[in-house]
């Protein structure tokens, strides 16, 4: 049975930017690629995966900025893809504050707020791209410590969309958060892609998707 778990960053302002497109784009690029903003790319790509699951297969799908909002708080079943696909379908970005704006006070923990459905935000970073919290809570983690030996991981195959490198969270640095992931996963095997919008990332996510068996994808290559 096929576990999945599909992570993006819907929620961040660049995600309403639309594609660079490449220098020799076809017609069929061209007309693909520019006709929304990278958030709206995702979302329609996100769609048909979900269409596309096999009936037996498990899934939950994470909305990313500063924190993570999860459609569901543990992995349902393909049946329920339709109500995924609300969800998808209504993910907004995030946009800064006004410089007036007043901040909600946040009681925070050592590490981050836990909730049920993800990691909530720190106060300041809630339009930002917290990469590493987005990968604890699709491995299963709500915080820093692993699961136990025992324990399975609530999915085996993770797709990471992302637009640029971290910017927010306890680890920032795409290295670490690359050695830190890879030493969570040792005795899980859990599989993670990479999907983003531009050829400079892959310098920061490659070394992610090969420590983990998976493969890096640029969008529309």
């Amino acid at each position: 049975m096929l576990r999945t778990a599909l992570a993006h960053s819907a929620l961040r302002p660049s995600m309403d930017a639309r594609m660079d497109l490449p220098p020799d784009a076809t017609d069929a690029q061209r007309a693909a690629l520019w006709r929304g903003s990278k958030l709206e790319l995702a979302k329609d790509q996100l769609v048909r995966v979900l269409e596309q699951l096999e009936d037996d297969a498990c899934f939950n799908v994470m909305a990313f900025a500063g924190g993570v909002k999860a459609w569901r708080t543990k992995p349902a079943r393909a049946a329920y893809r339709a109500a995924a696909i609300d969800f998808v379908r209504g993910l907004k970005t995030i946009q800064p504050p006004a410089p007036t704006a007043k901040r909600k006070e946040m009681k925070m923990g050592t590490l981050v707020q836990r909730s049920a459905a993800g990691l909530a935000s720190r106060p300041g970073e809630e339009h930002q791209r917290d990469v590493f919290s987005a990968l604890l809570v699709a491995l299963g983690l709500f915080d820093a410590e692993p699961l136990e030996d025992d324990a399975r991981p609530p999915a085996d195959t993770v797709f990471l969309v992302v637009d640029g490198g971290p910017t927010a969270g306890e680890i920032r640095e795409m290295k670490r958060v690359v050695e830190a992931v890879s030493e969570i996963n040792e005795s899980r095997g859990v599989v993670i892609h990479v999907v983003t919008f531009q050829e400079s990332m892959q310098a920061l996510y490659q070394g992610l998707a090969a420590a983990t068996g998976g493969t890096f994808v640029l969008h529309g290559r």
